[in-house]
């Protein structure tokens, strides 16, 4: 995996060295849907989160029907409040069903923050986190394992690619740091090398949100 980072990087060096100011590293993958993830449905007010996989929200739960925990462990993703109780229940308790699970991506996760809740204090996800740096700036970020970071699509000196900071939805910005030999232009993309990849649990993704990245 770290030479597959690696390779865009390089690769795109020399091209531009030669006099191309723009190149395609290969086709783009676009969406990579390699999260996996579990929805679910309260059967009171049919209000539906996500989980990673393997959090479970599941009713049957004896413990899943109590609102003092849902409180105090279920958590939104971005904004680490406690989840909103539900409005058919005297006590306020959800009552989850499994509805099904799937794969999905970092973009999707990141449009839809608002509605992934994360278990306060849990093990780790079955989904993996790479630990990325962009060999320019340094700027350290983490991605989850799969998202090619747009590297793998057409790069230009100046444009960026659409690579998003996930917890506040906006693109980032450019590098400026990384030189063409020989006194040449500035790159404006970043390059990022793969630095390790590590487990995390929901939680852990949570307090870390701001440091996460994903392509679209």
């Amino acid at each position: 995996m770290k030479a597959n980072m690696a390779l865009p990087a390089i690769t795109l060096l020399l091209c531009l060295i030669i006099g191309n100011s723009s190149v395609s590293l290969a086709g783009d993958s676009g969406e990579e849907r390699t999260i996996p993830v579990i929805e679910w449905g309260c059967w009171s007010c049919n209000k539906r989160v996500f989980t990673f996989t393997p959090d479970s929200l599941d009713g049957k739960i004896i413990q899943h029907k109590d609102p003092n925990y849902q409180q105090s462990k279920w958590i939104i993703l971005k904004t680490r409040s406690p989840i909103k109780k539900c409005e058919k229940m005297f006590d306020g308790a959800h009552i989850f069903d499994k509805k099904r699970e799937f794969m999905t991506s970092g973009y999707t996760i990141m449009t839809q923050a608002d509605s992934f809740v994360v278990i306060k204090g849990g093990s780790a996800i079955k989904a993996q986190i790479n630990k990325v740096q962009c060999v320019g700036c340094q700027k350290g970020a983490y991605a989850f394992a799969g998202d090619d970071l747009d590297q793998w699509g057409v790069l230009s000196m100046s444009e960026v690619p659409a690579v998003f900071a996930m917890k506040s939805g906006s693109k980032i910005g450019t590098c400026g740091k990384i030189r063409l030999p020989y006194g040449g232009s500035f790159l404006g993309p970043h390059l990022f090398d793969l630095k390790g990849t590590v487990s995390m649990s929901s939680d852990t993704v949570s307090q870390n949100f701001g440091s996460f990245l994903c392509s679209d």
